[in-house]
């Protein structure tokens, strides 16, 4: 997710790769855009991105970055892009905080969202967005983390068209124990939209542990629609990335199982810390899971990896040496001690390849998006 306060520029490497060009949006927030999440659907090769829009919004005098959600397009396999003018989520001011933060700035954040086209959903619902909303309460002290994860879920819109999903209703898909720790959490969280559709830390004894989920990732085949999620725990060394799967025509959601955990990280690279910021991408046999592992100090971005799905509906990544560990089979690195990654792919996207943020604090825009012009190898 996004953090304001990080380290300088990031200069992705990997074998083969050209100069990386800046995707950038003059509809964006003054802040920049990240989180890139391209996609594609009938008339390939026209592309869309769902992409985070981040502004400095002042609220009783206090400074917020309010993360909204934007839709991009491209004609030409991302070539180019360009904002089409549509907002699918704003930010929005809280006037009545929950109890106990009464008085403080107060600001509804819908960050890391994942688009996709969904060919076996009905017409009015073939494209589809996911999202975390939480929200965000600024008390005064510098030291406190804003994000009130407590108040979040993961929110869920379907339309006929991607321009569609700005005037879809909302759903809240998912919400993790922490949703639930106190009754006037439950009741204010409730009081937005009433309950989630999926209580996930009851939905299967492995998830009970699971805070928070965040970061989706979002894949249609032709059999069922796949999740993939961030389960953040009290413990650092318990947080994972889960698969979720809903079987067509009608579901219910099942958990899958756990695609990679913290443990994981720190045997591809000892200073890794864990993984986050999931992506599904591909078609067919060639599928994909795109991650970004957190580094020191305090869980930034290391850059993306990219892993293939050797079996999804056992939660399997490809292993071909049978060492135990997921085999890398691309890595977009940054310079030791800079934030990037949250990358986003599509098969289509021949032009831009992987899309990833970058973050330059010293800079406006802070939050900025690039192609790497690197796509996951065959297999």
């Amino acid at each position: 997710m996004l953090r304001v306060v990080l380290a300088c520029a990031l200069l992705a490497v990997a074998t083969g790769a050209r100069a990386q060009s800046e995707i950038r949006f003059a509809q964006a927030g003054e802040l920049g855009a990240f989180d890139p999440a391209p996609a594609s659907g009938p008339g390939r090769p026209h592309l869309w991105m769902s992409y985070s829009s981040v502004s400095d919004l002042v609220v009783a005098g206090v400074h917020i970055a309010a993360v909204s959600t934007r839709l991009a397009s491209s004609p030409d396999r991302g070539g180019t892009w360009a904002d089409s003018g549509v907002l699918l989520n704003a930010a929005q001011v809280e006037a009545n905080p929950p109890p106990g933060f009464a008085g403080m700035p107060a600001v509804w954040q819908h960050e890391v969202s994942r688009i996709v086209y969904d060919r076996r959903a009905l017409p009015a619902e073939r494209w589809k967005l996911v999202w975390h909303r939480y929200l965000n309460v600024n008390d005064g002290d510098p030291a406190t983390d804003d994000r009130r994860f407590a108040y979040s879920w993961i929110g869920l819109k379907a339309a006929s068209s991607p321009p569609g999903l700005a005037a879809a209703p909302e759903r809240k898909l998912f919400a993790g124990l922490g949703y639930y720790l106190a009754p006037g959490i439950t009741s204010y969280n409730d009081g937005v939209g009433g309950p989630p559709e999926v209580r996930l830390d009851v939905l299967d004894p492995e998830l009970g542990d699971c805070l928070v989920f965040t970061e989706p990732g979002l894949l249609a085949t032709s059999k069922a629609l796949y999740a993939s999620l961030s389960c953040a725990t009290a413990q650092p060394e318990s947080r994972r990335i889960v698969l979720l799967k809903w079987p067509y025509p009608a579901g219910p959601w099942e958990y899958r199982g756990t695609l990679l955990r913290a443990r994981d990280a720190v045997a591809i690279d000892p200073g890794f810390t864990s993984f986050t910021a999931s992506e599904l991408a591909g078609r067919g046999r060639r599928t994909y899971l795109i991650v970004s592992p957190t580094v020191q100090p305090s869980d930034w971005y290391g850059g993306c990896l990219v892993f293939a799905l050797e079996d999804i509906d056992r939660a399997l990544l490809r292993d071909a040496d049978g060492d135990g560990r997921a085999d890398v089979l691309l890595r977009l690195a940054g310079s030791p001690g800079t934030f990037s990654g949250a990358c986003g792919w599509d098969r289509a996207a021949r032009r831009s390849g992987i899309i990833y943020g970058e973050v330059f604090p010293a800079a406006v825009p802070v939050f900025r998006m690039f192609e790497s012009d690197m796509v996951p190898p065959r297999r």
